[in-house]
């Protein structure tokens, strides 16, 4: 097995590993929603830091979620008007353009989300607890990335065709 076949391999198995993840938090979600639910009608006690946890969860759900999709390239097309109407060069050339649009885009958040991570050391309020700003940015980061890579990927084993 060559080398960027193995590569290719660990780093879909990544993206696994980054779906579960985001999969997890998604479920944690409706988990300590039904929690905080049943604590304030039944129990008459509200957990006041479920909302802000919450907060935080959806946070990585969507972001990782946002990278795995960029990575498999799972984007919605109107293949029918676009491959019939549009000669075959053409509709290589945007699909070059494309993906370098979203190399651009995701090469930019990615680095803006690591500045912050590294210099971000403050504090920031998550209902009552105090949590470091990074574990905001950290989730966009990993999705950006992956979104990079899968895009670099496609465009140098010409995917796009």
């Amino acid at each position: 097995m060559t080398l960027d076949k193995r590569i290719e391999q660990i780093l879909d198995k990544i993206v696994e590993i980054v779906f579960g993840l985001a999969l997890t938090t998604s479920t944690m979600i409706v988990i300590l929603e039904c929690i905080g639910i049943f604590s304030r009608y039944l129990f008459r006690f509200p957990l006041n830091w479920v909302p802000g946890i919450v907060t935080l969860l959806v946070n990585w759900t969507v972001f990782l979620s946002i990278g795995v999709y960029f990575y498999r390239n799972q984007g919605i097309v109107i293949s029918y008007f676009y491959e019939h109407f549009l000669p075959r060069k053409i509709q290589y050339i945007i699909n070059f353009l494309v993906y370098l649009v979203i190399i651009c885009f995701t090469f930019i958040t990615a680095w803006q989300c690591w500045r912050i991570i590294l210099t971000g050391d403050y504090l920031t309020t998550l209902s009552l607890m105090p949590i470091k700003y990074y574990w905001y940015s950290l989730p966009f980061f990993i999705g950006m990335s992956l979104g990079l890579i899968g895009s670099i990927k496609r465009l140098i084993s010409r995917e796009f065709n």
